[in-house]
């Protein structure tokens, strides 16, 4: 029943109209009565055998199923299958064949009649929703003309990716144009700049990854707004496209709000271009599934997974995860290092020290995780992360009061332009001043994730020294705004010297490394 299904639609889009096919039945009836050399016969039997083992055929179409995926436009190959059998020859074989037979009177009308019949059942190209007519001599759509006319003379090799229905006018029009994909390569990257809605992570993730300079989409303001946001230059625009110069960063962080609506740590980290990926914490047990969702839409593989200290705001997604990886790879695990007794002496009610056995349980014999010391470097590609704090003997010996807070990882992600300084969970005065004295201006950094997140936080002082220009507030808009938490004060401060403050309430956020 599929299949039959299948050929009846395949065989309206390909043939139209029925009288067509009549047409062509009646080409083949004809040449097999009035050709009368046998080896003819034979052939034209043998092509009218062709046409149903090949084409209307229930093996045939479970063939190509099998071949091309059960989700393939199958009717495009059986399109194809069609214009490698001759059908056009053959009622052009018939009738020629039909007008030896008549007189001359005969001949016209024979003639006549076939005009008539092709008339009447063909349908004109011009009459078709995708015609359009010629508006220059290149006999090209007219934005195209506009698109190429953007492009200086001097540019002896232009990189661009443009929508599927531009990519074969835009190479007829100028040779310079080199584009990353085929006609079937990645095509649903060129029928997504030809939509209203567009994935621009997968765009420009995909642009970066071949190093491609131009990107011309569908224009629309807001699809513009979209592409500026990702830090692309409008180069030029006609009536229905944008033209657009990507500068995608190598590295994109995102900062993620928690699904449980409360304070937490969540980032990733990936390069648009090889897919590298790093993620910091990972906020409550309830929020495993976000993480989960996050990790497999990026590729399922997590290069290094950061965990700042063992709070349940901070590691539970990561236990659920880890206990159970549902197709996630985890290739490197990195923490500060802990001790049991001490924590657990040390635990008050609200630290959710549970947490912290179920991490200690499930990751004994792990040949992944990974227990940083100070200045432990980590580099990927053009990225380093530097940790300037961990729990060790210099962190006892200062005796900082919350432990488990306090024994937070401080590190530092640096690209070529951009750093990052993350401070986890770290607070007060006593860590502010052993930050401070133990670093100095190597804590410096263009965005920076106050400490604790910025209630009962680091020290103005420390933050002098970050010297940041945004501020990363792992917190929901009760704690930004509440009367019993001080996160107000904190961005209040940093806002009056013109530092921008991002926290949940405009989450996920992004922030390109350059």
């Amino acid at each position: 029943m599929e299949s039959l299904q299948f050929f009846y639609q395949m065989t309206n889009t390909l043939w139209g109209t029925y009288g067509f096919q009549a047409l062509f039945y009646v080409s083949l009836i004809l040449i097999l009565l009035l050709e009368k050399r046998k080896l003819m016969q034979a052939g034209w039997l043998g092509y009218s055998a062709c046409i149903f083992l090949i084409i209307y055929n229930p093996i045939m179409y479970f063939i190509c199923k099998y071949i091309f995926g059960a989700g393939s436009d199958l009717t495009a190959y059986y399109c194809r299958l069609f214009c490698l059998l001759p059908i056009v020859f053959a009622i052009a074989y018939a009738f020629t064949l039909l007008m030896q037979k008549t007189s001359k009177w005969k001949k016209l009308c024979c003639t006549f009649l076939l005009l008539l019949t092709i008339a009447l059942n063909g349908r004109s190209a011009y009459g078709e929703s995708w015609f359009v007519r010629a508006s220059n001599v290149n006999k090209v759509p007219a934005d195209v003309i506009q698109i190429c006319a953007l492009f200086p003379a001097e540019e002896d090799q232009i990189s661009i990716m443009v929508p599927a229905g531009l990519t074969v006018y835009m190479r007829q029009i100028d040779s310079r144009f080199r584009m990353p994909y085929g006609r079937y390569q990645y095509a649903d990257i060129g029928s997504q700049l030809q939509s209203e809605t567009q994935n621009l992570e997968t765009i420009l993730s995909y642009a970066a990854e071949t190093s491609t300079d131009y990107i011309v989409s569908l224009y629309q303001e807001e699809l513009l707004s979209q592409y500026m946001d990702w830090g692309c230059e409008l180069v030029g625009r006609t009536d229905n496209y944008m033209v657009l110069k990507q500068h995608c960063p190598k590295w994109v962080l995102t900062q993620y709000a928690d699904a449980t609506g409360n304070q937490a740590m969540f980032y990733m980290i990936q390069n648009m271009a090889d897919k590298t990926l790093i993620v910091i914490d990972g906020g409550w047990a309830e929020n495993a599934e976000q993480v989960r969702n996050v990790i497999l839409e990026k590729g399922g593989t997590v290069n290094a997974w950061i965990l700042t200290h063992y709070h349940p705001d901070h590691i539970g997604a990561f236990n659920n995860i880890y206990q159970d990886p549902q197709g996630i790879t985890i290739n490197g695990v990195y923490a500060t290092s802990y001790d049991v007794d001490l924590f657990q002496s040390a635990a008050q009610e609200w630290d959710g020290i549970d947490t912290f056995h179920t991490f200690v349980d499930h990751t004994a014999d792990a040949n992944n995780i990974n227990y940083v010391a100070r200045d432990t470097v980590l580099e990927f590609s053009d990225m380093k992360i530097t940790f300037y704090n961990c729990w060790d003997n210099l962190l006892e010996n200062i005796a900082p009061g919350d432990v488990l807070n306090n024994a937070s990882l401080v590190f530092k992600v640096e690209t070529p332009k951009t750093s990052v300084l993350f401070c986890g969970d770290c607070h007060g005065d006593i860590m502010s001043d052993f930050l401070i004295r133990q670093y100095g201006t190597r804590l410096q950094a263009d965005y920076v994730q106050p400490g604790h997140h910025g209630n009962n936080s680091l020290t103005t002082d420390f933050y002098t020294i970050v010297s940041p220009t945004g501020v990363l507030f792992d917190a929901p808009g009760w704690l930004m705004t509440g009367e019993n938490y001080s996160a107000k004060d904190l961005a209040a401060y940093f806002q009056e010297k013109g530092i921008v403050c991002y926290d949940y309430r405009s989450a996920p956020n992004r922030f390109f490394l350059h």
